[in-house]
């Protein structure tokens, strides 16, 4: 269980630093689609799964989109291996 939680925090870190790599690149040296890919990534993330994921938790879907934004499969995919 520990090391399943430490995967789950290890894999979240990774999808931060990889925000914030895409948006120094755009700051820096205008790299605007880097950032752009990963939100519609995680957009589309949400439309499909992340919405649904989050109401079968009993998340609300503000935080749902929020998580799914953010995070993606990586916030909404432990929550459907629990089940």
């Amino acid at each position: 269980m520990e090391n399943h939680m430490n995967k789950d925090l290890i894999s979240r870190i990774t999808v931060i630093l990889l925000w914030l790599v895409s948006v120094i690149l755009w700051i820096m040296r205008g790299w605007w689609y880097i950032a752009a890919a990963l939100f519609v990534l995680h957009f589309v993330e949400v439309l499909v799964i992340g919405v649904r994921t989050g109401r079968e938790n009993r998340r609300s879907v503000f935080f749902s989109i929020v998580m799914t934004l953010v995070f993606g499969v990586t916030w909404w995919g432990p929550l459907r291996k629990d089940k």
